[in-house]
């Protein structure tokens, strides 16, 4: 395969809603610029037909037979008019219509698809017919990647794909997160929110989605308090009106954790390293994480993460070295781990830093961008 190449990265979303799958593309296309490839990205829009930033944005929804097939079309012609070299998947799209092509392509799957399919099947048929797309999707791409060696596993035994095609590349982080913060702004933001006193604080990330497990840490803080009666929690993310949010408040109010407990509501992502540098801990207590970017965050700020033994979280964490460890749903644990390490605040801040070295070392867009390519090559010379 030629060095410059042409690649075609397909979205399997729509452009207006932010995910963490959408960041990665972007990330994925500035350093192939950089590096002279030519990027050509396309996805759905809620709105009519546009070209915007580099995209080819066309009307449609994912997961629906019409999207897809408008989507796959699409890619299709784009591969006639652009000569592209490799075409890279994120997500799923009736791919078959590409292999008459010689046109290589690779799918990276940032977290199981099956489970997003269930989630959105609404019957057993319509999941039927997702599972069987999923099967020709995996099996039919020249190479697999995923973010985490969980995933692997996922996609090995849902789909018997030959795990030998199957690669592991994370993801990847921004580099604004490694930088300073202005001198005296986490003073300057404690007292914005009355945390004049010196009390540790514990962060957490998305409170509106119940994988991501607030309750148990919830329960956890309202035993760790006894101890540390001026400790805080501090919650980012929006709280939607659902029955999980109101077993959130109901719980914060049960165990009196209305003092202890503060909600900052939606915090844009520049803004989220104070709260991070603010935190003695990141507490990710989720019941399933692909690759939890949370981690790699807090590392970057060099606060230290305890979290439950789900998904990607050990292909991060080095148990006992720059974070914990703890058997999913162990509640007892998490309080016990959370109450000892505040108990030790210089080891605490040892294993930030070690956390943030393991970021700077192994977790750059640059180095990620550069395992991606080699893939497309080795799939290009096959």
């Amino acid at each position: 395969m030629k060095q410059n190449l042409r690649i075609a990265m397909v979205y399997n979303g729509t452009f207006e809603y932010r995910t963490g799958i959408l960041t990665v593309i972007e990330n994925l296309t500035k350093q192939y610029l950089k590096a002279g490839h030519q990027v050509y990205n396309i996805g759905f829009t809620t709105g009519k037909s546009q070209k915007v930033r580099g995209w080819t944005l066309i009307p449609g929804m994912p997961l629906t037979l019409a999207g897809e097939l408008k989507l796959a079309l699409t890619v299709k012609k784009l591969i006639k008019e652009k000569d592209i070299d490799i075409v890279h998947f994120h997500g799923g799209q009736l791919l078959t219509l590409f292999k008459r092509h010689k046109i290589p392509y690779i799918v990276t799957n940032h977290g199981l698809l099956s489970k997003i399919y269930a989630e959105n099947a609404g019957n057993d048929i319509k999941k039927s017919v997702f599972n069987i797309i999923g099967r020709y999707l995996y099996r039919g791409a020249d190479v697999v990647t995923t973010v985490s060696s969980a995933v692997k596993d996922d996609i090995t035994n849902t789909y018997r794909v030959d795990p030998s095609k199957i690669f592991v590349i994370p993801n990847g982080i921004d580099d604004f997160w490694l930088n300073d913060l202005p001198p005296g702004k986490i003073n300057e933001t404690r007292q914005k929110l009355g945390l004049a006193d010196k009390g540790p604080i514990l962060f957490f990330l998305r409170p509106a989605e119940k994988r991501k497990g607030l309750h148990f840490l919830l329960k956890s803080l309202g035993e760790i308090r006894g101890e540390f009666p001026d400790i805080r929690l501090l919650v980012a993310g929006q709280i939607s009106d659902s029955d999980y949010t109101q077993e959130i408040r109901q719980l914060v109010t049960e165990l009196h954790l209305d003092e202890n407990v503060i909600f900052l509501g939606n915090v844009p992502q520049k803004d989220l390293p104070v709260f991070y540098k603010m935190a003695y801990l990141t507490v990710v207590p989720s019941t399933y994480e692909a690759f939890p970017m949370v981690i790699l965050e807090s590392y970057a700020c060099g606060t230290p993460v305890v979290a439950f033994d789900a998904g990607g979280v050990r292909d991060i964490i080095e148990d006992g070295i720059d974070g914990w460890i703890i058997q999913w749903g162990d509640s007892e644990g998490l309080t016990r781990i959370v109450f000892d390490l505040l108990s030790k605040p210089d080891m605490l801040k040892e294993m930030g830093k070690r956390g943030k070295e393991k970021v700077k070392g192994q977790y750059r867009w640059s180095s990620i961008a550069e395992s991606y390519i080699k893939v497309y090559k080795l799939v290009g010379n096959a």
